[in-house]
């Protein structure tokens, strides 16, 4: 009989162990979870902190603190009296495709023919950007529920570049150059940059690749109106001969091609 009464004894210690070692698997899961809800919490905060709009005071930090611009853009900002926090301005909806559509009217002068029709794709387009920059009047238009940082930043640096590049090479060179400078930006403030001008972007880099001097190089061109420069990408390799053609005709034939969207003929001329 004592050995029938004494058998369970074993067997409840046993059951008693397994409900605590349970229980204490239980709390360190839950503790796991906790740690990983607020890493979760704070990684959120970090890409909502990468990706939130910024001031025109931020974005001036942003770029002096950026290698190969952050002289230039302090340089320029000297000489011209311009800073993006006094040329940012966060606006409505409605304000931002006003402003957008005025400064398409300025730019474009069209005659009263066209007029209706150029208003009514200057509203479809203002649906469709983040932000602009009035070149006339010195400020950046960006839309308050659209922006991210990096609309900003890009459109900050439209304004300290010089038009040339962009009256001599066309608007898939300059929105490539300016594309490339702002990704250098965002590297290096870990802000976050979505997928923007993917085309025009790899036709510049690819120029910077055959470039001497690279970024810094091409930084002259994009902001004290150098596009010239851009010449000695095409210039022949040593032990090359191009023929009669000049780097400077090519660099045309490039430029053309960029403005005509056929960028496989623009990458075979850096071939």
């Amino acid at each position: 009989m004592s050995d029938l009464l004494a058998w369970p004894v074993p067997l409840v210690v046993q059951r008693r162990s397994s409900f605590d070692a349970a229980s204490a698997l239980v709390g360190d899961l839950a503790g796991a979870a906790r740690r990983a809800g607020a890493w979760l919490a704070e990684a959120y905060a970090a890409v909502e902190r990468r990706s939130a709009s910024a001031t025109g005071g931020q974005v001036d930090t942003y770029l002096s603190a950026t290698p190969v611009i952050g002289a230039i853009v302090a340089r320029l900002a000297e000489d011209r009296d311009l800073t993006a926090a006094a040329s940012v301005r966060l606006v409505d909806d409605i304000t931002f495709t006003r402003a957008f559509v005025d400064t398409t009217l300025r730019s474009k002068e069209p005659d009263e023919a066209s007029i209706e029709a150029t208003v009514d794709a200057a509203i479809e387009r203002a649906d469709e950007i983040r932000g602009f920059v009035d070149r006339e009047h010195d400020t950046i238009y960006v839309h308050e529920e659209r922006a991210r940082a990096a609309t900003v930043i890009h459109e900050a640096l439209h304004l300290y570049s010089s038009p040339e590049l962009r009256a001599r090479g066309g608007r898939a060179l300059d929105e490539g150059t300016t594309e490339l400078f702002t990704r250098e930006v965002c590297s290096a403030n870990a802000i976050l940059r979505e997928e923007t001008y993917p085309r025009e972007l790899a036709a510049v880099r690819r120029l910077v690749g055959r470039l001497p001097g690279g970024l810094s190089r091409l930084a002259e061109a994009y902001f004290d109106g150098e596009p010239g420069l851009l010449r000695l990408a095409f210039e022949a390799p040593p032990g090359h001969d191009l023929g009669s053609e000049t780097a400077a005709v090519r660099l045309r034939r490039w430029s053309r091609h960029l403005r005509d969207g056929d960028y496989a003929a623009a990458d075979a001329l850096l071939d």
